[in-house]
């Protein structure tokens, strides 16, 4: 939660000066002047090219503890953690006191969760850096991790000694009070953080969450909410607008709609022509933007929207990818076939215009608990799926895809009923199928689709995915926990999939035991998670 940085070691005035003084002369050993370019590339940030002239450099002068200590903090760069930790332990099995390598190293142990190891490290560094501001934020975020609220209040302290406006330090301060449950004066040190630092968002975050979640004082959340949008730097804005958003609605509700007038029952209503742009607009349904669908006809790999480490938002929305159209080839020879990549759905966004999508975690509303069971989804027994015509089914899917990119959601759904039809083993058919008939407020036929997809593909991820996230908005929220159970099983690195079922289990389930597992692998997979700050207060609130 903290944003401080890792430093880099204070190059030492000795080896600059020497290196200096042979570069001067023409004559740099091969050793020291492998160091020097090693250094200047971290420098530079080119980090890979560091390594390779620090790797160098070790070889040439193995008893050279800053060169062991810089190519630890280039192997820290570019992300060889269990190397950068190799390199920073032999810096110090050379020089014990070599500050830097201590620091680096408590940096590496805390970013690797290693917490026992960062407060050792740590602790070590500012007993012989004890006016380093870093160092006793570092130690400080360390302790505050392992529920040293005592020992993490002393270091934020003592940071504040060294810098009296550093924002870390008073943010710090304040989640400690978080932890001792102490909320209006974990809100104080929020806003002394802002004071001191306007721009800084982790302390504006914090205390809007506080005065949402906890202090139970909207006007204020949403002040807080407000002040931290109008920031640049805000990683997680999707969220935070949504609960701005949401806060806004529940302070100021807009006015009651009238009641609709009922039909008597005697009349009987007429069928009339359906414009898809308004049908679309009604159901509060977009058809996917046409920028992210791989046209027809090009030969770039369609990407698969995985969900990944990174997502703006987890809500249970589906994912809305179209099976790119197939083009009619000339005949394949043998070795072609061997080689052909297997075609893959490209991806395209959908929103939903009438419907808010919900925060990923809101931890102020009480977890709903249904007086009865909940309804539950009846599957179809489909056994084999028969293949068809394969080569007419495409031109139908081609209609479809066409008609489903200028938003005509029925004829879409029209065309690609004929593909199923004409070959019901074609997966991308019935896919894209489950994608329009969702998108167009039909969630029976959408089900269906996906349901016969899955018997044909039954380990496509997003399939399967999209399946629950339907199952849910048709009031099945049981079989779409089975159907992601499923998927975690099978994929267990998918923060999105984890993230969708904690909320699952937490807001409609009634199950934070579950919430709770599930939100604990989220953070383990993504500790820097857009939403990991308001799960660690929900999995805190939930003790």
């Amino acid at each position: 939660m903290l944003t401080t940085k890792n430093r880099v070691g204070i190059r030492p005035a000795g080896i600059l000066i020497v290196g200096m003084a042979w570069w001067l002369s023409g004559c740099t050993p091969a050793g020291p002047k492998a160091l020097l370019d090693g250094e200047r590339l971290l420098g530079e940030g080119q980090y890979e090219q560091a390594a390779q002239r620090l790797e160098r450099a070790v070889q040439l002068i193995p008893d050279n503890t800053q060169a062991w200590n810089h190519l630890g903090l280039a192997y820290h760069r570019v992300g060889r953690l269990e190397d950068a930790t190799r390199a920073y332990e032999q810096a110090l099995a050379l020089d014990r006191e070599l500050a830097s390598a201590r620091f680096n190293l408590g940096c590496l142990d805390l970013e690797r969760g290693d917490i026992t190891g960062a407060i050792r490290e740590l602790t070590a560094y500012v007993l012989v850096q004890p006016d380093s501001t870093a160092g006793w934020l570092k130690l400080g975020t360390s302790q505050l991790r392992a529920s040293q609220t005592d020992d993490a209040e002393q270091s934020f302290r003592q940071a504040l000694k060294i810098d009296a406006g550093a924002p870390e330090a008073l943010n710090g301060l304040g989640l400690v009070q978080v932890q001792r449950r102490r909320y209006p004066e974990a809100y104080q040190h929020f806003q002394a953080a802002t004071r001191a630092q306007p721009d800084y968002a982790p302390a504006l975050r914090n205390a809007a969450v506080v005065a949402h979640q906890f202090l139970k004082n909207k006007p204020v959340a949403l002040r807080n909410y407000q002040e931290l949008l109008s920031l640049s730097n805000v990683s997680d804005r999707i969220t935070v607008q949504l609960l701005a958003t949401r806060l806004q609605d529940e302070l100021h509700p807009p006015p009651a709609q009238p009641e609709p007038m009922q039909i008597a029952k005697t009349a009987k209503p007429t069928a009339a022509p359906v414009d898809d742009a308004k049908a679309s607009e009604r159901s509060g349904r977009q058809s996917p933007t046409p920028g992210r669908i791989t046209p027809p006809g090009t030969n770039a790999p369609a990407a698969e929207a995985k969900p990944a480490s990174s997502p703006p938002t987890t809500s249970s929305t589906p994912a809305q990818i179209i099976a790119r159209p197939v083009q009619r080839q000339p005949p394949a020879t043998a070795s072609q076939k061997a080689s052909t990549p297997s075609r893959e759905p490209a991806p395209a966004a959908r929103t939903e215009a009438t419907k808010r999508p919900e925060p990923a975690v809101v931890v102020s509303e009480p977890v709903e608990v249904a007086a009865s069971p909940f309804p539950r989804y009846r599957y179809r027994s489909l056994g084999d799926v028969r293949p068809g015509n394969r080569a007419a089914a495409e031109r139908f899917l081609n209609e479809g895809y066409q008609a489903h990119t200028r938003y005509r959601f029925s004829e879409a759904i029209g065309a690609y009923q004929k593909a199923t039809q004409t070959d019901p083993s074609f997966f991308e058919a019935h896919y894209n199928l489950g994608v329009a008939a969702y998108e167009n407020g039909d969630l029976t036929v959408s089900l269906s689709a996906y349901e016969t997809a899955l018997a044909i593909q039954p380990d496509s991820l997003k399939a399967r995915f999209n399946f629950a996230s339907t199952l849910e908005e048709a009031g099945y929220p049981r079989d779409a926990a089975d159907e992601l159970e499923k998927l975690v099983a099978h994929h267990p690195a998918e923060v999105r999939v984890h993230s969708t079922l904690a909320n699952l289990y937490a807001r409609k389930l009634g199950d934070p035991k579950r919430a709770r597992s599930h939100y604990l692998r989220v953070l383990e997979l993504d500790p820097r998670h857009p939403e990991a700050t308001v799960i660690r207060y929900w999995l805190e609130a939930d003790r």
